[in-house]
């Protein structure tokens, strides 16, 4: 193997990739890892939710959600504040945070799932609950991005 591609794909291996799951009713959830330059405790994973309704309107979790997007709510988690959020899921706990700008995001335990609520930037607010079986594999997915995310801290970051 030559140097170009082991080196293309060491890239293709730490490039962040998106963890997507969607619901029997059609609702998606996406986690995006930060792939951008951050000080320490500041670099972000985004969560995506996207219901059915916001879905057939023309939303979708490959793109920015619009500032205005019924159902439809992007926010984004600090490394910091993501640990809480993991540990709440694999304990069955109830878990909120809530940052600048009115941005709330809280999960919930149930018999049916997890039920994620989450306020946007722009006020968008989506609710969707996972099954049961979805809770485990969204908080791998979070600790796989939380650890994307800590990559890209720099502690010489402003």
């Amino acid at each position: 193997m030559d140097f170009h591609t082991a080196y293309s794909l060491l890239i293709a291996h730490i490039t962040p990739h998106p963890w997507d799951h969607t619901t029997p009713d059609g609702d998606t959830l996406r986690v995006i890892p930060a792939c951008y330059p951050a000080g320490p405790g500041e670099a972000e994973v985004t969560l995506r939710l996207v219901t059915a309704t916001a879905a057939a309107a023309g939303v979708t979790i490959t793109d920015l959600v619009p500032d205005d997007a019924d159902g439809a709510t992007e926010i984004g988690l600090t490394t910091v504040a993501l640990p809480g959020l993991i540990a709440a899921l694999r304990d069955q706990t109830v878990w909120q945070h809530e940052q600048g700008y009115d941005e709330h995001i809280a999960v919930t335990p149930s018999p049916q799932g997890v039920a994620l609520d989450a306020d946007g930037l722009f006020g968008t607010r989506t609710q969707m609950t996972l099954s049961p079986a979805q809770r485990l594999p969204l908080a791998s997915a979070l600790e796989r991005a939380l650890d994307v995310a800590r990559e890209w801290e720099d502690p010489e970051q402003p």
